[in-house]
């Protein structure tokens, strides 16, 4: 369960050891933000309880940080690796600032993370393979940022995801193989990068995929084949026009409620 403490709830918390350390990396999180227009962090204190400050939740058994929330507060700064001790941390988003700098590898060390959005920043650098280890991760977006270098193999061992969304960045190399351990994968958008060579056939282990966008991308070959029968929950695929249709659109008839195939991008 998780709320907000009311008065009588904040002196039957107290402090814990691990929620000293939870106290300990928002401060370092506030520390690292340069700008903070909206004073969104202006009752981030020690006179406050901790599971009181803006876009912070907490569970009320340990009295740990399970949320940290604060999507389009206009914040500047840079994400500190001190953001991996938050061990009990199950949603993140810190979308729609202007955070720069890279995605610290510390974060591989949030075990229980299911939600984690950072688009629409300023963020640099490429994946770290260390969110491989978020073995309980749902939902992935950075899209709108400044991400450079290849996907990771490593979010192959991320099988609980279901949402991949990288677009908008500066991404090269290949599409992973290891794409097609993602068995609970609905939606992958890689669109407006510069990853090329073809998209891999393992990608029809990905049976509950609904929406495909990789357009914009320097992508060749051909549609593989028996996409249409093997991901039959398809709606949306949106490719480059260098892309083949091949034997696509016979297979295609199969699918249930598909609702667009499109190329679109370079030619």
């Amino acid at each position: 369960m998780v709320v907000k403490l009311s008065p009588g709830e904040v002196a039957a918390a107290g402090r814990s050891s691990g929620s000293e350390s939870d106290v300990a990396s928002l401060m370092e999180f506030k520390n690292a933000i340069t700008q903070d227009p909206l004073a969104v962090l202006h009752n981030w204190k020690h006179r406050l309880h901790f599971c009181n400050w803006t876009g912070i939740r907490c569970n009320t058994e340990k009295w740990r940080v399970v949320t940290l929330h604060l999507k389009n507060m206009s914040l500047q700064g840079v994400l500190p690796p001190q953001l991996g001790n938050l061990s009990f941390l199950h949603y993140l988003d810190l979308s729609f600032n202007r955070i720069g700098g890279p995605i610290p590898s510390a974060l591989g060390r949030l075990s229980r993370l299911n939600f984690l959005y950072l688009h629409a920043n300023l963020l640099e650098g490429s994946f770290t393979h260390s969110l491989g280890n978020l073995r309980n991760l749902q939902v992935l977006t950075s899209w709108a940022n400044r991400h450079t270098g290849s996907i990771s193999t490593a979010l192959g061992n991320c099988s609980m995801l279901r949402v991949i969304d990288l677009s908008d960045n500066d991404l090269e190399g290949t599409i992973p193989s290891q794409i097609g351990s993602l068995t609970k994968l609905e939606v992958l958008h890689l669109d407006n990068n510069r990853i090329s060579g073809e998209i891999p056939t393992s990608v029809l282990n990905c049976t509950e995929l609904r929406n495909l966008s990789l357009f914009n991308n320097s992508l060749s070959g051909v549609i593989p084949s028996e996409m249409g029968i093997k991901i039959s929950k398809l709606e949306y695929l949106i490719l480059p026009k260098i892309i083949s249709a091949g034997r696509f659109p016979n297979h295609w008839e199969i699918a249930r409620g598909f609702l667009g195939l499109n190329w679109r991008g370079m030619n």
